[in-house]
């Protein structure tokens, strides 16, 4: 087993070692999940005779059938090559069929594994890390240093040049979620273009829209229990953002979820797309991680008390920061301990 970490990831799945056939993709930054995932796929479909064989398993299919990734790994295409399948397991196990997959010690083949944040006692993740032919890839959120990287290689193949102040000031409004650093890194890599050099100026014209996806990863950090990123992103939300704004924000956003709760019924993500419309992969898989955290029950007495601290805020403007920062630990304290 191949122990990959988050900062190793890029590089690895952009040339992984030819014994390694499962690869299991994991961590808070669903985002980068899905990229790499997609970086691999890309890999193993451009060797030749594989561009055929690459197939997308559906999770719900394999909790109720799990022979099926097995008779899939064993499926010879007609051009010959290995099978690449690749699966999203956050929606259901697919432990079983996986195990299955791997008793069949004769097939050949690629399969990449999309999923959540594990734990490192997760049934998955140990059933993988036994395995020589595993490679478990971290995909934790990106630091500073890796975001200015992403802006530098995304500016060169545009073939434009940034200006450090401006690389550092776009740096400073992502690193949440990889798929919305992507689309924020090419909104300001447009927004330039016509000028072949990127300034602050250029980064300060899209700001305010930058600004709303941090605070945005801010709340749905706190809603889904994630203190790294809480403590990453709550200094710079509060040192750019009223107090008092930043609650009313956290209060909607506890409305939004109620309403799916109460609503939801049996298909949470029917009521996804009804409240919430327009999310990102990334943040749709932290919606539905939050429903799983929080009851309509806790949801209605979190509305009060958030009202109440929003309230405090306004009323007390020495210690607006402080109260709002300890309302944002509180939810991310009740969303780990739910």
């Amino acid at each position: 087993m191949a122990a990959v970490r988050s900062h190793e990831a890029d590089t690895f799945v952009k040339r992984p070692p030819g014994h390694a056939r499962v690869f299991l993709l994991y961590g808070p930054d669903a985002g980068a999940v899905s990229e790499r995932a997609a970086t691999l796929t890309r890999y193993f479909s451009s060797q030749p005779g594989d561009e055929f064989n690459v197939v997308q398993l559906d999770a719900e299919a394999l909790a109720k059938e799990p022979q099926l990734l097995a008779d899939e790994a064993q499926t010879v295409g007609l051009f010959g090559g290995k099978r690449c399948i690749r699966v999203d397991s956050r929606p259901k196990s697919i432990n079983p069929a996986v195990e299955l997959l791997l008793e069949n010690g004769e097939a050949d083949y690629r399969l990449i594994i999309e999923a959540g944040d594990l734990r490192r006692d997760a049934p998955l993740r140990r059933l993988l890390e036994r395995e020589n032919t595993a490679a478990l890839i971290e995909c934790r959120s990106d630091t500073t240093q890796q975001i200015e990287r992403l802006i530098d290689d995304q500016a060169e193949s545009e073939g434009l040049t940034i200006a450090p102040e401006a690389r550092q000031l776009l740096a400073s409004l992502l690193g949440a979620d990889r798929l919305t650093t992507r689309s924020e890194i090419d909104k300001v890599m447009l927004y330039g273009r016509t000028s072949e050099r990127i300034e602050a100026a250029d980064v300060a014209a899209i700001a305010a829209d930058a600004g709303v996806v941090v605070v945005d990863n801010l709340i749905h950090a706190a809603f889904t229990g994630d203190r790294v990123q809480v403590a990453k992103q709550s200094p710079r939300v509060l040192d750019e953002m009223d107090p008092g704004v930043l609650l009313t924000f956290v209060l909607r956003h506890t409305f939004i979820l109620l309403q799916i709760c109460i609503e939801g019924g049996r298909n949470p993500e029917a009521a996804i797309d009804r409240f919430a419309r327009g999310l990102p992969p990334g943040k749709r898989t932290q919606m539905s991680q939050q429903l799983r955290n929080w009851t309509a029950e806790a949801l209605i007495q979190l509305s009060v008390e958030v009202a109440r601290g929003t309230l405090r805020v306004r009323t007390n403007s020495k210690l607006a920061e402080a109260l709002a920062q300890r309302t944002l630990w509180e939810i991310t304290r009740r969303a780990v301990r739910t």
